[in-house]
């Protein structure tokens, strides 16, 4: 079902908005990476210390929440969750600033953690309430691209603020952004209705744990979420550590390391996001679906 006629102007403008919030969630998400050799060398932490910090420190708190997080986008207002995750994911990036030492930080980027895990599935969530299925994938490849151009943000500026200013002003300036744009998204955003733009159906059981045990009992599933749990370590992997391997093997000034991490990762990864959204949209189903098998 097709609702092409009710995308209007303020749809694209809730779709800047929304792309401009998880832009800072993807700032603010990576900008540990390009921080790692300054902290490590004033705290005198070690590989092990700092690879928790940028990443189980707040890995394992995003997926634990991310859960709840989705059952209040089911039944909360989704504008006020997200602006307050917003606020509460750009100030506890700013508080890293004030990091005493490795377990305070470690508990500021395992609150950032927690709270990230709202921006996703709320911005998605109220993303298809104001597109049809006509322009969703479109709009959902240009929302993407802010994990992309939040990265590169991140590493870009970052590394040009690190080396004037020092590592704590970068926390400052990450988070900065999203709380002077929580406002904004809680004031003009309005909430749609849920469902508007797709057709009716049944009424399902909403409990959470029977809708769990529905959704991974279905392998493909299963497949999905274990393909991009290992997607997910190599990228990430990689992309919190490059900077720190360009200044301390390559002896690169932490600048110029920033600045070609965010080219590689940042600019050429969004350019991946926004033409599968593209695609989606126009002629890649049916060539998808010219190749898989059909089901009886």
């Amino acid at each position: 079902m097709e609702h092409r006629s009710t995308v209007t102007g303020y749809s694209w403008y809730v779709l800047a908005i929304l792309t401009l919030a998880q832009t800072c969630h993807g700032m603010d998400r990576a900008v540990i990476g390009l921080v790692l050799k300054p902290i490590g060398d004033e705290f005198n932490l070690s590989g092990q210390q700092l690879g928790l910090l940028a990443g189980l420190a707040y890995g394992l708190p995003f997926a634990l929440a991310a859960i709840p997080f989705g059952y209040a986008v089911d039944r909360t207002n989704r504008k006020v969750l997200l602006s307050c995750a917003l606020t509460a994911w750009s100030g506890a990036t700013a508080a890293c600033a004030a990091a005493t030492g490795y377990w305070s930080l470690l508990l500021g980027r395992a609150s950032v953690g927690v709270a990230e895990a709202g921006g996703s599935p709320t911005g998605m969530s109220i993303l298809s309430d104001y597109f049809g299925t006509d322009r969703r994938a479109t709009a959902i490849g240009i929302w993407y691209l802010s994990a992309g151009i939040g990265f590169a943000i991140a590493f870009f500026a970052g590394g040009m603020i690190v080396e004037a200013y020092g590592w704590r002003w970068t926390f400052v300036l990450a988070g900065v952004p999203g709380l002077l744009l929580a406002p904004l998204l809680l004031l003009t955003l309005r909430e749609p209705k849920r469902g508007q733009m797709d057709k009716a159906e049944p009424e399902l059981n909403t409990s959470l744990w029977p809708r769990l045990k529905e959704l991974m009992s279905r392998p493909g599933i299963a497949y999905g979420v274990a393909a991009i749990t290992c997607i997910a370590t190599g990228i990430y992997g990689m992309s919190t550590w490059l900077a720190t391997f360009l200044v301390q093997s390559r002896r690169m000034p932490l600048a110029e390391a920033g600045t070609t991490v965010a080219i590689a990762y940042g600019l050429l990864g969004s350019i991946g996001g926004l033409g599968a959204g593209w695609g989606l949209t126009g002629s890649m189903p049916a060539v998808v679906a010219s190749i898989l098998p059909e089901r009886h």
